[in-house]
């Protein structure tokens, strides 16, 4: 069955995306496996129905009320996850816009990152790290989230459920299922101004509150407590578990029109489906993969170093570089580490540059980790995994050699004794060029 909107918020999206990995890094750790790690799974809930108070009732048949009617609505919002659990740390806000026209015009927006809407006539998401797009004819009026295709459906239900709620046929399913009860606790100051606060127990997610406006009855804010989910994880210490969803800006007057929710596919974007198609292919055979890498020029890229120092590939024109992409969390990049700085010690002299690259860690956490292993190596942090997509790692450890002209060289994946052997002479090979 199909779970809450809540209840898959922005704020889920993280804990299963940053969370389980901070969770799972020391028995991982331990982990003498010498294959890749992909990424750790998730797993659906169940949605039974709630028992909801009697003084909640009204307040949230307002709130399906409000959103049922809206014309229009412009939003704002900041989600902002807050943790110190297990000793490992993490505060990170991202901020959005969003729109919405009746009856199936909308857009959603992180600046830098994608977009995601409807035309009127399609249905779009658009990536602009990636550069890749999806497109779909748009239903002609309102329809409930899962009859939205991917990723369309998981943007709503994960990081802007008060748009979610304005386009969907059915905001009370959308706001109850999942939910196995629904009360009034008292009212909340937010900038001021009083708000009703509708309090969700979820089944199979965090506890929540939602924060109306009693004037417009639509919402304002989103508090998690994460703790229920941390525990069932098995977290220990759990010192801060908090994430908020607050709409700074909740608009229902905006003067919109369609040519607002206008859109085209960007100069150079790829189908989604081309390259889902070419990675099943990859799976399937992943030294097809890095084949197609062997020669090419290295994508280029500026990422920080431990310290806050840009180190911009371009930068390194005439060096052989040596690429680790990596995480604490990943087993086999840990056995393998060592090797690598052996390789570092040995060939820096010869100007061999080496860069582990780590992939959506926060810098306290890897500095505490590299610290306790005693490791020293030049490290540099990838926090949206951005340039290991650029680079083809859908797997690690993943290390790719690029060679004095720019080109790569060679790629490797995994810990094997064969790939460490296979870059060990690829290495002797670029530096003689």
């Amino acid at each position: 069955m199909r779970r809450n909107i809540v209840q898959q918020s922005l704020i889920v999206l993280l804990v299963i995306v940053f969370l389980v990995p901070m969770l799972w890094p020391l028995a991982q750790a331990q982990d003498t496996t010498t294959e890749p790690s992909p990424t750790p799974p998730t797993a659906p809930g169940n949605a039974p129905s709630a028992t909801i108070s009697d003084d909640a009732k009204p307040v949230l048949d307002a709130v399906v009320d409000a959103y049922s009617q809206l014309k229009s609505l412009s939003l704002e919002g900041k989600a902002t996850i807050d943790f110190d659990v297990n000793q490992r740390k993490m505060n990170q806000t991202t901020t959005s816009t969003a729109s919405f026209l009746a009856p199936n015009y909308f857009r959603h927006e992180v600046p830098g990152e994608y977009s995601a809407g409807s035309t009127g006539k399609e249905i779009y998401f658009h990536s602009t790290k990636g550069n890749v797009y999806m497109k779909a004819v748009a239903p002609e009026q309102k329809v409930t989230s899962n009859q939205l295709p991917q990723p369309l459906n998981n943007i709503l239900q994960t990081e802007d459920p008060a748009l979610l709620l304005a386009t969907s046929a059915d905001p009370r399913r959308e706001l109850v299922e999942g939910a196995s009860s629904i009360s009034l606790d008292p009212p909340v100051t937010i900038d001021g101004q009083s708000y009703q606060s509708l309090h969700l127990v979820m089944r199979n997610g965090p506890e929540m509150n939602l924060d109306i406006d009693p004037a417009t009855h639509l919402v304002r804010r989103i508090t998690f407590n994460l703790k229920p989910i941390l525990e069932a994880q098995g977290a220990q210490d759990i010192k801060q578990a908090q994430a908020v969803i607050d709409y700074t800006k909740v608009d229902a007057q905006s003067e919109l029109t369609a040519d607002a929710f206008a859109w085209s596919v960007p100069e150079g974007a790829r189908d989604i489906a081309q390259v889902q198609a070419e990675q099943q292919a990859r799976a399937k055979d992943p030294s097809a993969a890095v084949k197609e890498w062997e020669g090419k020029t290295a994508p280029d890229f500026t990422l920080p170093d431990i310290d806050g120092k840009q180190v911009a590939l371009k930068d390194l024109q005439g060096k052989t570089v040596l690429l680790d992409f990596w995480a604490t969390w990943c087993g086999p990049c840990v056995v393998s580490m060592p090797h690598l700085i052996d390789t570092y010690n040995q060939k820096s002299a010869q100007g061999l540059m080496i860069f582990a690259v780590n992939i959506g860690e926060e810098k306290e956490q890897v500095q505490k980790f590299v610290n306790e292993k005693g490791w020293k190596l030049p490290i540099l942090f990838d926090h949206d995994s951005s340039v290991a997509m650029a680079y083809g790692a859908e797997a690690i450890p993943y290390r790719v050699l690029i060679g004095k002209d720019g080109k790569v060289r060679k790629i490797t994946i995994g810990a094997g004794e064969s790939a460490m052997s296979d870059m060990d002479k690829a290495v002797e090979a670029a530096l003689a060029e």
